[in-house]
């Protein structure tokens, strides 16, 4: 009797503890849930790098983008312009983890906030046909980020181009790919204050507002 007694509130026990290791490791599970992906931030360019989905930040994962940010905050680097809210980040090389580069801009609408445009194109070095994919993002009422490309941008324009949003202007070259290289800018997407509107341009060279001067001239 006293056997039994004894096994009984054994396995009791073992049913506890297990039941409360359970619960730590829903807990944990939901905790790192929670973590990966944060709520959406458009207080500065840094925590829009920090908390835009990997889906639209050619997949770079959220524990790789403090790494970004300290890679970008080198002195003279001049891929980061936080003052225009302006990104051009190229993926080659580093420990950082992304599928494409990637270009970003920021544009402000008086009804939502900061709009921001994202472009992920892959590295044109290859030797292979090159194509992008660009987004529009807002913060939704429920603090995470939504994509709003389908109501902003101009019907026709083809996201898979490639797009060169400009430092210091609130303007995005855009213009197809040739092979490996976007040869030519041929339109202009402007930001008029609620949705982007295209400007058909005399072909020219994309502008490389890092080293200043013209691309693939």
């Amino acid at each position: 009797m006293v056997t039994s007694t004894l096994r009984y509130f054994s396995a009791l026990s073992m049913a506890l503890v297990c039941a409360g290791c359970a619960m730590i490791d829903n807990k944990e599970a939901k905790d790192e849930s929670a973590s990966a992906r944060p709520l959406a931030d458009s207080s500065s360019i840094q925590n829009i790098i920090r908390t835009l989905p990997p889906e639209y930040f050619a997949n770079c994962p959220y524990a790789d983008r403090e790494q970004m940010l300290a890679d970008l905050s080198i002195e003279d680097d001049g891929r980061l312009d936080v003052s225009n809210g302006w990104l051009d980040y190229f993926s080659d090389g580093g420990s950082v983890r992304c599928d494409s580069m990637i270009r970003l801009k920021t544009f402000r609408s008086p009804s939502r906030g900061i709009i921001v445009f994202v472009h992920m194109m892959r590295p044109y070095n290859s030797q292979t046909p090159s194509s992008g994919d660009s987004r529009v993002l807002v913060i939704s009422a429920d603090q995470s980020w939504q994509d709003i490309s389908e109501e902003v941008l101009p019907t026709g324009v083809d996201r898979r181009w490639h797009f060169n949003p400009r430092r210091s202007r609130n303007l995005i070259e855009a213009g197809p790919w040739v092979g490996s290289i976007p040869k030519r800018c041929v339109g202009e997407l402007k930001w008029t204050g609620d949705r982007f509107g295209f400007e058909t341009v005399a072909s020219r060279p994309f502008w490389d507002d890092i080293s200043n001067e013209a691309l693939w001239p």
